[in-house]
């Protein structure tokens, strides 16, 4: 059986269990739960560590006189 087997949330609803996945964002939730799963996790830590990271960064890059090292990096751009 795979997760992708609608049996897997029916055998779930039938033994009072909830059907539960990951999914990376918004959008991969609405698909699992429209496929029957009842417990998604959104979110990846790395990718919203990542995230957090780049608003941070464009949040600092903003600041007057304030250029970043490490741009290339978190941005997967050069810096300016």
């Amino acid at each position: 059986m795979s997760i992708r087997d609608p049996q897997v949330c029916d055998v779930c609803r039938q033994s009072n269990m909830p059907a539960g996945i990951f999914g990376i964002d918004g959008d991969a939730a609405k698909h699992w739960i429209a496929q029957g799963f009842t417990l998604i996790a959104v979110g990846i830590d790395t990718l919203l560590l990542a995230a957090a990271a780049g608003d941070a960064l464009a949040a600092l890059t903003q600041l007057s006189g304030f250029t970043p090292i490490f741009c290339e990096f978190a941005r997967r751009t050069p810096c300016k």
